[in-house]
């Protein structure tokens, strides 16, 4: 049996959440995690020119949804994109009106020299393209795109688009002579840019990203002006962020460590040492059984409402840093094949198909495989600075049961699992007796006879936090 180690503070055991009254676990998502590389993958693009069109096609119904609900809905405009689906296909445009104003801008956005020069220069290439080089690409076509949209839409006006934005084309020109035209025979590999590359793309991207500050600077006293801004500077950066939640489903983890020793682990999650530390034992498969309450069970044929039970194994983190490359369009499997298809592999003006997808349908078990292979090294993966945490994790993944609402994420296990809890050297005599009487009630619920409580103290001997057993509350049960 394997035991395993879970920081609390105790506002999160007694306080609102009442973690150790309900017997709960909580995921939480990685945005709300404090390692901001939390789920991090190097992603490229890399396609023929289907699957850029299909990008920009993507990008540009994603931008005209933002518009909308910027200039029309939003006072906040950080949260707009919040608001704007990735998976938002043409068909969610009830209105023949509005398909059919979207297909003029897309017209007006293709027909454009400069357009059509970028998608031949990115569709040609022999090596893959990175964030911070896509980035690149949109933050130059978003002024294309806006233009487009505002010039074509009546609700916005053409002459607000003319002011707005006097000359979209320029940035892009200039570019397709500085940028498309460098010695790529500087790319040393596939995967891997020459420095002055990157330096070259970073210099453009913090110019624009600097731009944007001055400019919101300027304009914060003035709603309109702040929500152009938002849109002209924040929203590539904001949909390529987005973009990648098409590539792999929601996760959540809970975070478990594989000792009770380590100071710093004691001061960060476990309230300063005020806390406890929890301690679980799995079963002989390295599992933890947990149960989500009233769910609506998906399955191919029918949806059921029973409790849902998770049997989740304990993963130990990889420190190496090393993330895995991932190719988006190889990897778009959050969607339909019938989504997949109409909006990133298929041409709509033609119907032709991209390479991309006939690459796929070649071999589909090796290629699941390699997909799954890939979003778990993801989740398990750590910089060598997280090396003290000696971390292990339950993951939950949305699949059959949705655990997008935080209220459903709070997972209740087995009383008889914790066999123990760490008093940390600072924990209140007064947060100790609550905690010994709601673990003695529940032992005489559970027929339970012993319950092992511990006392943390610094060890000048070890130079480390030890804990000592506290043998007589055993008595009280």
């Amino acid at each position: 049996m394997c035991r395993f180690y879970r920081f609390r503070g105790v506002d999160n055991l007694l306080g609102e959440y009442k973690e150790l009254e309900s017997q709960s676990i909580f995921f939480a998502s990685p945005e709300s995690l404090n390692d901001p590389m939390e789920g991090f993958r190097d992603i490229f693009w890399q396609g023929d020119i289907i699957l850029w069109k299909d990008l920009f096609r993507h990008y540009i119904l994603c931008l005209e949804s933002c518009v909308r609900e910027v200039l029309n809905n939003c006072d906040e405009v950080h949260t707009a994109i919040d608001d704007i689906s990735m998976f938002k296909k043409y068909e969610h445009y009830t209105s023949q009106e509005n398909q059919l104003l979207l297909t003029i801008i897309n017209n007006d956005f293709f027909s454009r020299t400069s357009i059509i020069n970028l998608l031949e220069n990115i569709s040609t290439r022999d090596f893959a393209i990175r964030r911070d080089e896509l980035l690149l690409y949109l933050s130059s076509v978003n002024e294309i795109a806006l233009h487009c949209i505002f010039s074509n839409n009546a609700a916005f006006g053409s002459k607000e688009a003319d002011k707005m934005f006097p000359n979209p084309e320029h940035r892009l020109e200039s570019l397709n002579n500085e940028i498309l035209n460098l010695d790529f025979n500087q790319l040393t590999s596939s995967t891997m840019y020459s420095s002055d590359f990157i330096k070259t793309l970073q210099f453009y991207n913090y110019t624009k990203m600097q731009m944007g500050l001055l400019s919101y600077h300027n304009y914060s006293s003035k709603v309109n002006g702040r929500k152009i801004d938002f849109l002209n500077f924040d929203f590539p950066s904001k949909y390529i962020s987005h973009i990648e939640r098409l590539i792999f489903p929601e996760w959540y983890v809970a975070c478990f460590m594989s000792s009770g020793n380590n100071s710093s682990v004691w001061g960060n999650y476990g309230d300063n040492h005020q806390g406890v530390c929890m301690i679980f034992e799995a079963d002989s498969d390295c599992r933890l059984n947990l149960y989500s309450g009233i769910k609506t069970i998906q399955t191919d044929s029918l949806c059921s409402n029973k409790e849902a039970k998770e049997s989740l194994v304990f993963e130990q983190v990889n420190y190496t840093g090393e993330y895995n490359d991932v190719d988006f369009f190889k990897n778009i499997v959050v969607l339909s094949a019938k989504g997949l298809n109409s909006t990133w592999h298929i041409d709509p003006e033609n119907q032709s198909v991209s390479s991309c997808a006939e690459e796929i349908d070649k071999q589909p078990s090796e290629w699941i495989k390699d997909y799954w292979e890939q979003f778990k090294h993801g989740l398990l993966l750590k910089t060598k600075d997280w090396y003290y945490e000696k971390e292990f994790r339950l993951i939950l993944i949305n699949d059959k049961v949705n655990y997008s609402n935080e209220t459903d994420r709070a997972l209740k296990y087995d009383f008889n699992s914790l066999q123990g809890i760490i008093f940390g050297i600072r924990t209140t005599l007064k947060h100790k007796i609550k905690i010994i009487d709601i673990i003695k009630r529940k032992c005489l619920e559970n027929n339970r006879d012993s319950f092992e409580f511990y006392q943390a103290y610094y060890s000048d001997k070890e130079k480390e936090i030890l804990h000592y057993p506290l043998t007589f509350l055993n008595f009280a049960l």
